[in-house]
């Protein structure tokens, strides 16, 4: 495996030759994520020299592990988690400027192994820009699963840096036998574009469940692949995603079964107001060599105001003759000026009608979750309004 220099350096000659994403990438041939607003960011080629302009909020308070530009701060560790600084990396194969300027604009990288975990209480991680100057910032985590285990794990990225494009990679790996509950919020910067993936690799009779929330953004890419390797593996997700004023989201969510008896179930609710645009593609693969999977995908849409835009694209791709079951479907609501008027006309302002949605949208990410997680979720959320680090209204 490469040092980190070593793909560092390999993936900054590459950058000037690479698209941002290739065309097949999108069924209809089109880039939904403004790609251009990251062009006038530069790499950090010299990270020793580059200042934090912005300090850690240590969110949620009881955080397991928080990096924040380049200080790495522990809260308690359980016995039979380990966390260290990732000194290499599997030489990814890097296709898309994207994956290149991830790997050139590494500031850190960490490495977390749960060899055991016998605690109700959920494993924080958040991941904050902090850093100027005008750069990509790169964070990448590596994130361990030994077999037979049962992990609540909490997941937040926070671009609170206003002069640097985030960019973070999550990487999660499940061995056998093993559940894992992810609550995944995202709340991108609204002065400067941000990108995160979270990749998910789940073995032999494991399941992941994803509870995924990403609001606001000034454009915000959000990629999560996917990958059911092992017979009877299972993956549920159930994501929410809010777009407000001109903002932009372009999530892309992208799993493929690759064994006997999986599952994939998805369940997204995108919400776009004002002027944004939310664009929410979920796509289930089952290859040729699975038998007798599941795949079912399922989209909600709505359009408050007329110049709002919430898109949903669910799409199957089956390769296999033995499917137990493949479906997809999306619907499209549209809160017209009509429907507002009326409502307004009822005693309700527009504020309190997106009120409602935003509720909606909160509610049924953090609904099946435990107290910890609805507790956390509402602390950062409650925190970043306060801060005006986020705004909604």
């Amino acid at each position: 495996m490469p040092s980190l220099n070593a793909l560092r350096e390999k993936s900054l000659s590459l950058i000037d030759a690479l698209p941002y994403q290739p065309l097949k990438d999108s069924p209809t041939i089109k880039y939904y994520t403004d790609w251009k607003l990251l062009d006038s960011y530069h790499l950090p080629i010299h990270s020793a020299g580059l200042t934090q302009v912005v300090q850690p909020l240590k969110l949620p308070s009881n955080v397991n592990v928080l990096i924040s530009g380049k200080e790495l701060i522990y809260g308690t560790i359980n016995e039979g988690v380990r966390v260290t600084r990732t000194r290499e990396l599997l030489e990814e194969n890097i296709t898309t400027r994207i994956d290149a300027i991830h790997y050139a604009s590494l500031i850190q990288a960490i490495d977390i192994h749960f060899a055991k975990y016998d605690s109700s209480i959920p494993f924080r991680l958040t991941i904050e820009s902090a850093l100027g100057g005008g750069i990509h910032e790169g964070y990448h985590v590596r994130i361990f699963i030994s077999d037979g285990l049962n992990v609540d794990l909490e997941l937040f990225e926070i671009p609170l840096s206003d002069s640097s494009a985030y960019n973070g990679v999550v990487e999660l790996i499940v061995g056998k036998k093993s559940s894992v509950n992810l609550t995944h919020v995202v709340i991108p910067n609204k002065k400067s574009p941000s990108v995160s993936n979270l990749k998910i690799v789940i073995n032999e009779g494991s399941s992941v469940s994803i509870n995924s929330m990403h609001m606001g953004g000034l454009m915000h890419r959000q990629q999560i692949n996917g990958f059911l390797l092992g017979n009877s593996s299972r993956m549920i997700a159930n994501v929410g995603l809010l777009g407000n004023e001109k903002r932009k989201i372009d999530y892309v969510f992208d799993s493929v079964l690759k064994g006997l008896n999986n599952e994939l179930l998805f369940s997204g609710l995108a919400i776009a107001e004002d002027n944004s645009y939310v664009s929410m593609r979920a796509i289930g693969r089952i290859s040729k060599i699975s038998s007798n999977s599941l795949v079912d995908i399922r989209g909600h849409t709505y359009n408050i105001g007329a110049e709002a835009t919430a898109i949903g694209s669910p799409v199957l791709e089956i390769n296999s003759n033995n499917v137990r079951l493949a479906r997809h479907s999306v619907s499209i609501s549209n809160i017209s000026e009509d429907i507002l008027f009326y409502l307004m006309s009822r005693g309700l302002s527009i504020k309190d009608v997106k009120n409602i949605f935003r509720s909606e949208l909160i509610s049924k990410v953090i609904s099946t979750t435990n107290d910890y997680v609805r507790t956390d979720v509402k602390e950062v959320l409650g925190t970043l309004l306060e801060n005006n680090s986020l705004e909604l209204t």
